[in-house]
């Protein structure tokens, strides 16, 4: 993306942290680091470190996404930069960015007005000499999905790979009838026909009762399994939204 816009996803999600509300009063501390801190003109993204605490509210509702299968930051992603893309976050991964060499830069902390969250990001000026970070831990298999995986997930899966521990293969899920009725009564109980995540469980379900995944192999979607989160679920973790169809990464344990 153009700088000019990743400036703009930033300055948006300042605005919205000064708003506050549930959770972004859970806040503590925003940092951002990769190829824009470092002035590239043309970002892959915009990487950013979340802190934060939390309360009874949020261990009730991550308790409950947990084990209904949904992403437990989904609310605090959607809060932080509402319905665009282009910022990755990584939630409390300050400590573990710092280990790896990481630097970050502050953009604000709580209790600090938000006009010095301002004038930081107007202090992370271009520099034309300054690219786009190439992506560590990246594989030939998640060509193409390579901003849709988050970095812990790639991680993960990178260990297990190289130590053929794991196998992975991708998947183009195409939209098709479901034919256990199970099934067909859980998507139309949760989603309705339009919804885009009616047609992710869809193409999944479709998959897998045609046999292209068995359950006799541990097949699973990759922030899905990484997160202990139902195989529904994780193939709306990993899916290319701008194509007509759905594409998503399973592996199988060796």
């Amino acid at each position: 993306m153009k700088r000019e816009r990743a400036t703009r996803l930033l300055a948006d999600m300042i605005t919205r942290l000064e708003d506050g509300g549930w959770p972004l009063g859970l806040v503590d501390e925003v940092y951002v680091f990769g190829s824009y801190a470092r002035g590239a003109l043309e970002p892959n993204d915009v990487d950013v470190v979340i802190e934060h605490g939390t309360d009874k509210r949020w261990l009730g509702e991550s308790l409950d996404a947990s084990i209904n299968g949904r992403d437990s930051y989904g609310g605090m992603r959607q809060a932080l930069r509402g319905w665009t893309r282009g910022i990755s976050f990584q939630f409390r991964g300050r400590s573990s960015l710092l280990d790896e060499g990481f630097e970050l830069f502050l953009l604000w902390r709580k209790g600090e007005p938000f006009s010095l969250a301002r004038e930081r990001l107007a202090s992370l000026t271009a520099d034309p000499e300054a690219g786009p970070a190439p992506r560590d831990h990246m594989l030939a298999e998640l060509e193409g999905l390579e901003s849709l995986v988050p970095r812990p997930a790639r991680i993960e899966l990178f260990g297990r790979h190289v130590k053929d521990k794991i196998s992975i293969t991708p998947l183009r899920l195409l939209d098709g009838d479901i034919e256990d009725p199970e099934a067909v009564r859980h998507v139309r109980r949760r989603w309705v026909e339009t919804s885009r995540f009616a047609g992710r469980r869809r193409a999944l379900w479709s998959r897998w009762s045609n046999g292209a995944l068995t359950s006799e192999k541990s097949h699973c979607t990759v922030s899905g399994c990484l997160a202990g989160t139902s195989q529904l679920n994780a193939v709306s973790s990993i899916w290319d939204g701008t194509a007509s169809d759905l594409w998503g990464v399973s592996w199988t344990a060796e």
